[in-house]
């Protein structure tokens, strides 16, 4: 009788220098090693089944009793893991997931000899069309799907495995190409802090006293990128009251938040957080951004 088919993967490849990961060692100083050993438990979770984890009430108390761990230590951890983006903080927070544009990748890439992988559209943090050549994907809403890509060479086993490295993924991009705002030329870290801290104390956030070597190494990349331009965020950001605590979880954000990557500005610029409603569907946020 022939193996029944299975989601999820067998073995998944492990970053022999994770541990020296910035996100990690952040983890570490925290936690301990216990934050080091209950990421990688998740991980194992997650690639056993599929590309991502619900957490829920059994999943926290089946957890803590396995690996004698306190159920509320157990979701600060959990908390502080989706805030520094080593899984997606806006999925984590919207449906009580853990998952990654990394960890999808890798999940793919185990999976290459499978005829069809389906992701669920409101998960999905990578762009399906890049897979063309390696697998057939569908993304489905429900039991409608609204993508479909079709391998054009079907069953390409041979293809480089994605590592599973933090740094990888969230490492610097060349600044070749970039094209720096110029409103940040004359922004000092003075003036940044007290930009910060008025908008905080406004919307009851916690405020900064410095510009730590990690907030300037991050914000000297944020400069060179067109759309990061700090008043525009945070006015953009004070008009979306999930970023403020209004949220299932009552998460809010900080000022580590915004210069994190690439994407979560953005996402901020786009309304993304604006309690379940597009900028498309918000007429008062665009036309505060069309016309600042």
């Amino acid at each position: 009788m022939a193996r029944p088919l299975k989601d999820g993967l067998d073995y998944f490849s492990h970053d022999t220098d994770m541990r020296n990961d910035f996100k990690m060692k952040l983890l570490k100083a925290k936690f301990g090693l216990i934050g080091y050993a209950v990421y990688n438990i998740l991980l194992e979770d997650i690639y056993k089944d599929s590309y991502y984890l619900k957490i829920d009430e059994d999943y926290l108390l089946l957890f803590s009793a396995e690996n004698n761990i306190d159920e509320s230590g157990l979701k600060e951890i959990i908390t502080f893991m989706a805030e520094k983006e080593l899984f997606s903080l806006e999925l984590y927070t919207k449906y009580s997931i853990l998952t990654s544009a990394r960890i999808q990748k890798n999940y793919i890439h185990g999976n290459l000899k499978r005829s069809k992988i389906s992701f669920n559209s409101a998960y999905i943090l990578i762009n399906a069309t890049d897979y063309t050549a390696k697998i057939n994907l569908e993304v489905v809403k429900g039991t409608e799907t609204i993508v479909k890509v079709e391998s054009s060479t079907h069953n390409i086993v041979k293809d480089s495995i994605v590592k599973d490295s933090i740094e990888e993924e969230n490492k610097n991009s060349s600044p070749e190409g970039k094209n720096p705002n110029p409103k940040n030329s004359s922004l000092t870290e003075t003036k940044i802090i007290t930009a910060w801290n008025d908008f905080a104390i406004k919307n009851s956030l916690s405020q900064i006293k410095t510009i730590t070597k990690s907030r300037k190494r991050k914000l000297e990349t944020r400069f060179l990128e067109s759309d990061f331009e700090l008043d525009k965020i945070l006015e953009t950001a004070g008009m979306q009251k999930f970023l403020k605590g209004d949220n299932q979880r009552g998460w809010r954000m900080d000022f580590d938040f915004i210069i994190e990557n690439d994407t979560n500005y953005i996402k901020i610029l786009e309304g993304k957080y604006n309690n379940g409603h597009s900028a498309e569907e918000n007429p008062g946020w665009k036309k505060a951004v069309d016309h600042k």
